[in-house]
């Protein structure tokens, strides 16, 4: 779209998977006007689904699982040159609301009844170039533990995404990066490849 003799891109990736909603908005940092902008805005959202059933209940398939508890939530990022993730943000039951400005990042969180999101303006063209990883942990209906991991991994050359996506339900606490709960600074962590679900608590 043309706007004032200047063009204007903007691209959006969106992945849904139960629930879960990883978003990756880039926008061109300088407007017409010469206001300055972030350069794009990332969102990770989950919420419950009343009466769905999930992967550890009878005769289900694991593509079903869903939260009917949600515990906690993290964003990870991992820089375009590679190296090891770092904790952007988290909320939890502990501490649900999340609101910080930091190292080119304005970050805003927050875990109610049913819902969780994390919201990450980034001003930073490296951030806008980084991939990312959306952690979910919560329970089932059943009361096991469930996590979902999302990632976002990036291809700055032509501005798309690759998305990727698993689900387990009772997997081993430790398999998962546990979010950094009221670590301003936010430590690093590694997330796991797909895994199948291990026997339930």
């Amino acid at each position: 779209m043309v706007k004032h003799g200047c063009i204007i891109l903007k691209l959006c990736f969106v992945f849904f998977c139960h629930g879960l909603d990883l978003t990756l908005e880039r926008n061109t940092p300088l407007l017409p006007d010469g206001t300055r902008r972030s350069c794009g805005v990332l969102t990770c959202e989950e919420k419950t689904i009343d009466g769905v059933t999930s992967a550890s209940d009878e005769n289900q398939n694991e593509a079903n699982v869903s939260f009917s508890r949600l515990e906690a939530m993290e964003v990870l990022k991992r820089n375009p040159g590679g190296g090891s993730r770092v904790s952007v943000g988290s909320v939890s039951t502990q501490h649900p609301r999340l609101s910080r400005v930091a190292n080119g990042l304005k970050i805003t969180g927050l875990l109610e009844a049913g819902r969780v999101s994390i919201r990450v303006e980034l001003f930073k063209q490296e951030d806008c170039k980084s991939g990312f990883t959306c952690v979910v942990r919560g329970l089932d209906s059943q009361a096991k533990n469930l996590v979902s991991v999302t990632k976002l991994a990036q291809q700055a050359d032509t501005q798309t995404a690759n998305l990727g996506q698993f689900a387990a339900s009772g997997i081993n606490a430790d398999s998962v990066p546990r979010p950094t709960v009221g670590d301003e600074g936010g430590a690093g962590g590694r997330v796991p490849r797909a895994q199948r679900p291990a026997a339930g608590r």
